[in-house]
Parts: structure tokens; C-alpha cells; sequence
């Protein structure tokens, strides 16, 4: 699926566009929307028709742009069923989706786990002298934090650096080596 830019849309008329929506010939009715950024989140229920007797919820994301070429803004809309690489989803729309067993197929309950995991890891605290990794590439020491945002140091080059608590990884230094395990000691 592109990018759809509506003509001379604002981001309201945009944002009303998506949230009266019937796609694919069933109409949707918007349980609660959040606005996050350039991020619409949207739990939907598909209306109960003769075609569509068993209404259910799902999670919508909608990307927002604005596209200096149409002069208007557009968006991209994905559901949970696509898999998408955004995990900001709000927990509580998560839970007005419905239980996670019931998602509308892998893809789905896959992602609901990693949106899960990854507010999880951002609420993780990290306290000064952790020991922690960037995707298991540099080594940094934290030196303190401040709600989602870790100012650490550089292990052993040095310099100080800040990240996304949701990137840090725990990190286990190797053992100092002792006098007798050096060589020609």
C-alpha cells in the first residue's frame, strides 16, 4: 500500500478522512484514536452487515506526512494484521483491542508482543554504574536518567553520549584480568 494525498488537505481534514473510514466495502467505527507525532493510532470495529455478520477490533496505524509536491498532507495506513515496525502503540488501546490470543492472525499477535516488550523496556530504570549496550555494539556506563533518556559513557574510549532507554541492552563486562592470568607474569 502508497501514500494517499487527498487534495488540499489540512492535517484535520486528514485525521477525519481516516477516522470516518470505510475500507474495502465495510464501514468501520472508531473506538479510540490517539495522535502521537506523525502516528494516528486507531482501534477499529468493523460494523456487523450481512456480509461481515461477527463484528470485530483491530489496531490501525496511520502515517502522517505532509508532501511539499501535492501540497497537502497524506498518510499510509497499516493495521496490526500487516506487522508494523512501529511499537509506540498506547497499552490502552492494546487492551480496548481485545485479548491478544484473538488478533487478527500471527502477524498480529506478534507485533501486539513486541509493543508489549517494547514498553516494557522503556520503563526500565537504569541506574548510575549499569553496565549497558546499543545492540550489542559499544559498551557505556550509565551515568544517570531522566524519564526515557539515558546520559552514559563511553567504555573504554570515553566521550558521553544519550539514548532511548527502549535501545539499552544489559550489558556483563568481562572479569578483570588477575596478575597470574597475564602473560609472562
Amino acid at each position: 500500500m502508497g501514500w494517499y494525498y487527498p487534495p488540499d488537505a489540512t492535517t484535520q481534514a486528514a485525521l477525519r478522512e481516516l477516522l470516518n473510514a470505510q475500507r474495502q466495502g465495510v464501514t468501520l467505527i472508531a473506538q479510540k484514536a490517539t495522535y502521537y507525532g506523525r502516528h494516528l493510532w486507531s482501534v477499529y470495529q468493523t460494523k456487523a452487515s450481512p456480509t461481515n455478520p461477527i463484528p470485530h477490533r483491530f489496531i490501525n496505524l496511520d502515517l502522517l506526512d505532509y508532501g511539499p509536491a501535492h501540497q497537502s498532507w497524506g498518510y499510509k495506513e497499516t493495521d496490526e494484521s500487516m506487522g508494523p515496525c512501529h511499537y509506540e502503540c498506547p497499552l490502552e488501546l492494546l487492551d480496548l483491542a481485545g485479548p491478544d490470543d484473538q488478533a487478527d492472525g500471527t502477524y498480529a499477535r506478534a507485533w501486539r508482543a513486541k509493543v508489549r516488550a517494547y514498553h516494557a523496556k522503556t520503563k526500565q530504570r537504569w541506574l548510575p554504574g549499569s553496565h549497558v549496550t546499543i545492540d550489542g555494539h559499544k559498551h557505556f556506563i550509565v551515568k544517570r536518567q531522566q524519564r526515557r533518556r539515558v546520559f552514559m559513557e563511553l567504555v573504554p574510549e570515553g566521550g558521553y553520549f544519550t539514548a532511548r532507554a527502549s535501545v539499552l541492552s544489559e550489558y556483563t563486562p568481562p572479569p578483570e584480568a588477575t596478575e597470574e592470568d597475564k602473560p609472562g607474569a
